[in-house]
């Protein structure tokens, strides 16, 4: 893993014009496998970890607050909105249409809305079913199981099941 030092960045529309020029091309044209993992290469910073997949489309701000362990899964239409720290552990899988956001809407003080954000950390052998939304400042424990369609919104300890029925 990375340290978060090393990836901090701030929102900068520079960047975020050409993350999302990069996106369009992956998500838009025909490439071969190596022109793909050449261009995930290109939106997140650094090289995908050894036996790690993303399937396009996918979809990010900045690409560079994310780190990705070795041995990830994660399907098409998935979307990482990292205006903070996503950190992936290793051996997980994160299925079609899930989405992790690090930014959100509260309440300040004065009672006013207000935008926030908060990092989002995946601990190893984490499984993440189809359209999860996982919101800021959630970490997941290892081997943790998060069922189709959940909302996680707090911490989620090791080796549990979270459902949302």
């Amino acid at each position: 893993m990375i340290n978060t030092q090393d990836i901090a960045l701030k929102a900068d529309a520079r960047l975020i014009e050409q993350n999302q020029r990069l996106l369009r091309h992956l998500n838009t044209t025909r490439q071969g496998h190596a022109e793909i993992k050449q261009l995930l290469n290109e939106i997140i910073g650094r090289p995908l970890a050894e036996g790690t997949m993303i399937r396009p489309p996918f979809y990010t701000e900045l690409g560079r607050n994310i780190s990705i362990g070795h041995h990830v899964l994660i399907n098409s239409n998935v979307t990482l909105s990292d205006f903070n720290f996503i950190i992936i552990g290793n051996y997980v899988e994160i299925d079609s249409g899930a989405m992790l956001l690090t930014s959100s809407f509260r309440f300040n003080r004065q009672k006013e809305p207000e935008r926030w954000t908060a990092p989002i950390i995946i601990k190893d052998h984490v499984k993440i079913g189809s359209r999860v939304i996982i919101q800021p400042d959630v970490t997941i424990g290892e081997n943790s199981i998060i069922t189709a369609g959940t909302i996680v919104n707090s911490k989620v300890s090791a080796n549990t099941i979270i459902n949302s029925h």
